[in-house]
């Protein structure tokens, strides 16, 4: 039941880690927006920050799963999403370094025919690497990592239906084991009244007769328990009470 239990958690936690780092990966792909329109330095800059802070989010959440993950499967999963956002970053990177240019030129003042169509060329370069490198490892990160979270979710649902069948099977034990002890209790009290109490009984009764200088036979002598003894005892009791009577008697 522990066992299932912790395979529960980790699932769980390794499920959860999977969807902060999809959000992450989606931050990214906001930042490569936000690069691709920016119009100044400033937006640049602010929209290189942002990328570069959902990119670590991104290695973080993968490389706090990794440890959790038991299934080859799903590391293999991990290791792969991890490396897609790496080459994303790269691309976008390259895409920012395009933008940097583009942004210098505008900066610069009135546009020559020769600037405009420099400008153009940037912006197509960035729109060529977002086309044909970005978006496609996007959809791949995407892929890979809800195929990592449904892989978890999976785990983690397996393992807490096994802990629950654990749980009942051991409480079924327990209901089992409880009802032999009363049976057991029921068959001791049982055989104390057959067995200890009507004979204690019936000794006392001999007792009472021999008291009264009457002699009965005394059964139970053949026992060898503590009821054997106690007629051993008052076997010996009623001979001694038998001279005294043939004594009086003569």
């Amino acid at each position: 039941t522990s066992g299932s239990y912790e395979t529960e958690m980790r699932g769980a936690l390794v499920a959860r880690n999977i969807v902060d780092a999809k959000a992450s990966a989606r931050g990214m792909q906001t930042a490569v927006r936000d690069l691709r329109l920016a119009a100044n330095k400033e937006q640049l800059d602010k929209a290189n920050q942002y990328l570069a802070s959902r990119h670590q989010s991104v290695t973080k959440f993968i490389a706090e799963s990794l440890p959790l993950s038991v299934a080859k499967e799903n590391i293999d999963r991990l290791n792969a999403a991890k490396t897609l956002a790496d080459q994303y970053y790269a691309g976008a990177q390259e895409i920012a370094a395009i933008k940097v240019k583009a942004v210098a030129l505008q900066a610069g003042g009135a546009l020559d025919a020769e600037g405009t169509k420099q400008i153009a060329q940037f912006n197509e370069q960035a729109e060529r690497i977002a086309r044909e490198r970005t978006l496609p490892l996007a959809g791949k990160i995407e892929e890979t990592l809800n195929a990592a979270v449904d892989f978890a979710k999976e785990r983690s649902e397996l393992a807490a239906k096994q802990a629950v069948h654990a749980m009942e099977s051991a409480s079924q034990i327990g209901m089992a084991i409880g009802a032999l002890v009363v049976i057991i209790l029921i068959g001791s009290a049982v055989f104390g009244a057959f067995m200890i109490a009507k004979p204690l009984r019936k000794m006392a009764g001999v007792l009472v007769e021999l008291t009264n200088d009457r002699i009965v036979d005394v059964p139970f002598t053949n026992r060898g328990d503590e009821i054997g003894d106690i007629a051993k005892a008052t076997e010996v009791f009623k001979q001694s009470i038998a001279e005294k009577v043939i004594n009086l008697r003569v």
